[in-house]
């Protein structure tokens, strides 16, 4: 898994100046729609690639949600819709 492709929530929310939780929520609102290993992945702490991750993820994370290019710029344009609709 090489990290230029995949991206962590924490780094999503960072780049686009949203509110922690943000892009997790959106993720959590088209998860049914995307293919894990393809759109995202889920490291858990006990698999190696885990520890590579750490500083890219919310202190305290208990697995690491990384999602693909595609899959986190659909992701922003959710959580940026969802943030506007608030205003």
């Amino acid at each position: 898994m090489r990290a230029a492709n995949w991206h962590s929530l924490r780094q999503l929310d960072t780049a686009t100046a949203q509110p922690k939780g943000s892009s997790f929520r959106a993720f959590k609102q088209i998860e049914s729609t995307l293919r894990e290993h393809l759109d995202y992945r889920v490291l858990r702490p006990e698999q190696p690639e885990f520890s590579q991750w750490r500083a890219q993820l919310y202190p305290g994370a208990q697995r690491a949600i990384l999602l693909s290019t595609e899959t986190a710029e659909r992701i922003a344009q959710l959580a940026a819709t969802r943030a506007s609709n608030r205003c």
